[in-house]
Parts: structure tokens; sequence; C-alpha cells
């Protein structure tokens, strides 16, 4: 491709004068955040698909060649890459064009906040990391993009994937890459001479350093004016220790260092508080190993649209963690992990800025920091609620395929779904990601069998919980979102990344079949939600949380998390049937 970016041809895409105006025009308009992020992104999808200028629409042939129009469409109204295997010429094109989205409502934004109003009433901390990030995203996509396809080329990562769990820790373990220190790596492996066998790890900031420094240097910039505010200078302080640390970080060549500096940006990203949220890069999503962090960027705003959703995340956090104490109070681990679940920051969030690995995947919650010992010291969980929108879509023509759209509408009420599955299910499930971790129960379980549980385990205990905690209509809801969202992670089967989320999905609809509450009535799916069946479904949900699974993450015992794996990962005739008619995709 002879473009990468579209950076400068986005700046100068005729915003300027009375067109600048008339664009931005109706978000100028706005006083609130989360409405006018919401209008920016509709803009900006709009303007990719109208403006004539011909060096953009010679720019959009040279992304688009090859693409269809229903794939240009899902992925930019719904991030939606599915069917396109990573690493192919048509999935970079597929990233390029949210990029080019995403570099157009970038612009809107510096148009509105460099013409110096202030309807949104952003402090001035808040306006200067916004329009700096803005400038720090059009990097990282370059950034993304040339790691994304290095990743597609390399040898090393092919071997990796060809190996079983157990061999690849083995094989990482002897050439000194995985080590007990460090689960996180912001580095490329690569098999020099090839075939060798011998590693070499090259930093991102060596690898890719024209794209680092330039991040480098304007964070650099950020921190200088972040000096210089008169109002906010606490925020500013804290902001500008985070950033500081992330770019002495990031631009760090040396390998025994990377860790240490890593952890200390976790840390000073846990003081950066109020209504505005930076992330970097913390997630392992594309590596084989689980090792290598992707190129990642966000900035999150507290979405004031949803004020209702949040309060109810957060009454779902307290009730839960009530509930998971009570029950699990003779387990250390549980009593151990209690501060953090209780201190975590929840709220329902909205992306101004992303970019990087967020164009391939958008989370509709996040629990971050990972590294064990910064996570006792607190955590942010993130929810998404237009993510959450997005899902939905697909959700809905999943449940089409199973009981055609009239009745699929009629059983899943849209509205109910999304509040019952962000405020409850997805908020509970961020909030439980904390439960029984301590220092030391990743290494201790085993990275493979870790990695297989933790999502299960997250997401039943809010199941779990549900059963004492929600009206009996709220847990007939849940259970409706349950079983709309167990069909697309069996539909997402053969994604690699997506794997824990289908174990758990195996285990959920095992349940509601035994239960009752779901069975195959000679090809008709059908529900029961009678009170015995509800009864008999949440006692299994409790039984399970606080018998086996509590019992494998207290004690830290691979062998257990191994015969738990095998116990009640088991796919039933119901759970293949499903996964048979949601993966016919049309």
């Amino acid at each position: 491709m002879g473009k990468e970016l579209f950076v400068a041809l986005a700046k100068r895409e005729s915003f300027s004068s009375s067109r600048s105006e008339t664009i931005t025009a109706p978000l100028r308009k706005e006083t609130r955040v989360g409405r006018f992020l919401d209008r920016v992104n509709q803009l900006s999808i709009d303007r990719y698909f109208h403006n004539r200028n011909p060096e953009f629409l010679e720019y959009r042939r040279e992304i688009e060649a090859g693409l269809t129009q229903d794939k240009i469409k899902r992925v930019l109204f719904d991030q939606d890459m599915k069917g396109t295997k990573p690493g192919t010429a048509n999935f970079d094109r597929l990233i390029a064009v949210s990029s080019l989205r995403e570099q157009i409502k970038r612009q809107m934004i510096r148009e509105v906040l460099q013409k110096g109003e202030n309807r949104l009433r952003l402090s001035e901390p808040e306006k200067i990391v916004l329009l700096a990030n803005c400038d720090l995203a059009d990097q990282m996509d370059l950034f993304y993009r040339r790691w994304s396809q290095n990743e597609a080329k390399n040898p090393l990562s092919k071997k990796l994937k060809k190996m079983s769990p157990k061999e690849r820790t083995k094989f990482l373990e002897k050439k000194g890459v995985r080590t007990p220190e460090t689960n996180y790596l912001y580095l490329d492996l690569i098999e020099n001479p090839p075939g060798s066998g011998k590693i070499e790890k090259v930093p991102y900031s060596v690898g890719y350093g024209e794209q680092v420094g330039k991040i480098v240097k304007t964070i650099n910039q950020m921190c200088v004016d972040l000096g210089k505010v008169k109002t906010g200078k606490k925020s500013a302080k804290n902001l500008a220790t985070y950033y500081r640390s992330y770019a002495k970080a990031l631009a760090s060549t040396n390998l025994d260092k990377q860790e240490k500096l890593w952890k200390k940006v976790d840390e000073n990203w846990l003081a950066v508080r109020g209504r505005m949220q930076p992330i970097h890069m913390m997630e392992s999503y594309v590596d084989p190993a689980g090792l290598r962090v992707d190129p990642d960027l966000s900035l999150m705003f507290l979405d004031d649209r949803y004020q209702k959703l949040t309060n109810r995340a957060k009454n779902t956090q307290v009730k839960m963690v009530d509930w998971l104490i009570e029950e699990l109070g003779d387990k250390k681990s549980a009593l151990k992990s209690e501060k953090s679940m209780r201190m975590a920051l929840v709220g329902m969030y909205n992306p101004s800025v992303i970019a990087g690995r967020r164009h391939t995947f958008r989370p509709a919650g996040q629990n971050i920091p990972n590294r064990e010992d910064v996570r006792l010291q607190g955590v942010k969980i993130f929810l998404d609620v237009e993510t959450m929108k997005q899902r939905w879509q697909e959700e809905k023509k999943l449940l089409s395929k199973i009981f055609g759209s009239k009745r699929a509408e009629k059983l899943f009420n849209e509205g109910k779904m999304i509040d019952i599955g962000m405020s409850v299910l997805v908020a509970g499930h961020e909030v439980a990601h904390n439960l029984f971790i301590v220092r030391g129960t990743r290494k201790a379980m085993g990275e493979s069998a870790y990695n297989n549980l933790e999502e299960h385990k997250s997401s039943h205990a809010i199941t779990a919980a549900a059963g004492e905690i929600l009206s009996p209509e709220d847990q007939k809801q849940l259970l409706l979102y349950l079983f709309a969202s167990s069909l697309r992670s069996f539909s997402l089967k053969g994604d690699e990344s997506r794997k824990p989320y289908y174990y758990d999905a195996v285990v959920c609809m095992n349940l509601m079949n035994f239960a009752g509450i779901v069975r195959n009535n000679n090809g008709k799916i059908e529900f029961n939600f009678s009170e015995p069946n509800m009864r008999i479904f949440f006692g299994q949900a409790r039984q399970l949380l606080t018998g086996p699974l509590a019992e494998t993450y207290d004690k830290k015992d691979p062998k257990m998390a191994e015969a738990y794996i095998k116990t009640y990962f088991k796919e039933s005739k119901l759970v293949n049937d499903l996964v048979k008619r949601v993966s016919k995709q049309k």
C-alpha cells in the first residue's frame, strides 16, 4: 500500500473557512461530553462517505481495493472485522479504513477545541490532553499497523501458534523469554538467524523507532503544557507524572529495566482521577504466548448520558462483593481480594480517541492494570455502552438465526438487554476479575489454565450472585442476555483470542440446559423460566463457584485447575447444535 496513514491529508481535508463552520457547527452547540463524542463519530462516518476531495477519493480507492462495501460499512459502523483473517492485506486495509474514520473524527475535535470554544466545560488539563492524544493516536495507528504486519509475517510467531500452551511455555522458558519476573513484554521476538533457534529481543523503541520517537516527542510537549496550567494544577501534575513515566518506558532500549519502568507507569496511572481517563498499552491479545503487549491507546470520558447505568453498576459492585465475601469468607484469597474489588473505579465511559489495537477489538468492559502486585493497589473498570450497542446488533442477527427475527424481537427487549448486560453482567464480570487474585496466583496456577479459567470465573461470580442480589424479573433478563452473549461466543469459536469466553459460554449453556431453562425441542429452542428451574440454575451456579472454582483459586493448584477444565468445559449436544447454527455466516 503506497500510503500507510492519511494524517496530512485528513488535517487539510477542507476543514477550513466556511466549510469548517458548516461541518463542525452541530458540534459547537453541544454541552454534554457523551453526546458530543457520539455526534463526532456520526459526522466522521458521514464525511468518510461524502467527501468529494479528489485526493481523499484517491486514497479511499487505494485502501478499499479488494474490500466489499458490506465489509467497509461493518467496520465503519460496528468495528466488525469478522470473516477477514488477521495479517492479510485485506485485514490491514480494514484497519486503514477504521483509522481514516478516526483521523477525520480527531480533526473535528481539533477544529472545535482550537477555536477556543468550551461549552463542554473542559478543564485546562483535559483540553491539553485531549488535543495531544489526537496527535498521539495518529502515530499509534501507524505503529500498530506495522506491528500487526510484522507479527503476521514473523516465522517465530507462526511456530509458537502451532505449539500447545505447555510446549510454548517450556520453549519460551528455555529460551529465557518467559521468566518468573514478568508476563509483559514491549518488544518483538525474532528468530535470528532464521531456523537457528536463537531468539533476538527487539524493543518497540528500536523496531518502531520513528513512530515511538514522535509519540515520545508529543508526550514531552504535552507535559510542558500541563506544567503551565493556571487551574486544575493537581490534576495536571498527576497527568504529567503519569505521561512522563510513559514516555520514559516507551523510549527505553534497556530490556533489563523494561518491567520496572512499565510497572511505574501503571502505578502513576492509578493516581490519575477524574472524568477523563487515558489508557496506555496494557493487554496482550495478538501474541500467541500472551506476553507481548499490543500497541494500544484510548482516552476515555465518563459518559454523562448514562449516569443511571453508572449508578446501577456501582450498586451491582457493592451488592455482589457483599454476597461474595459472605459466601466465601472461609477462603483467604477471597478476603485478601475484597479491598481491590471494593475500591475499583467503575463507570460508563466513552472513548474520545482510539488507536492501535482498538481498531480491531473494542472492549465493552475493561479491568486494568493487569500486573498482580499493582492490582492489589486498585483497578479501574471502564464500561462502554456504545460498544455494547454494537455487540447487540451482532447478537440480534444470531438470535434471528435461532428464533426468526419476529420471535427474537419479542423474546429479547433491546433496552432491557443493554441495561442488564452492561450494569449487571459486564460490570460484575469486571469487578470479579479481582476475586481470589493475590500475588502469585497466575504463576502458581499455570499460565494456560489461568488464562482459560479467568474469564469464566469472573462471569460465573456475577451469575451466581445474581440469584441473591437481583429480582426474579431481572434474573430472567440476565439469563436471556447470557443466552444471547453465549451465541456470540459460539459464533467466534475458531478465534483463539476468544477461547476463554467460549469456554465460559459452554459452562453457562450447559447449566441452563441442566436446569431446564433452555432446551432443544425437536430443533426448536425453547425457554422455561419457572421458579423451580430458576432455583436449580442459581443453586448449581452457587455450588460451582463456592465449591470447585473457589478451591482451585484459593489453593492456586494447577492440577485442580486442569481437572476443573476437563470436567466443566465439555461441550454438550445442545452446545454443539448451537455452535453449528450460528457458525453458518451468510
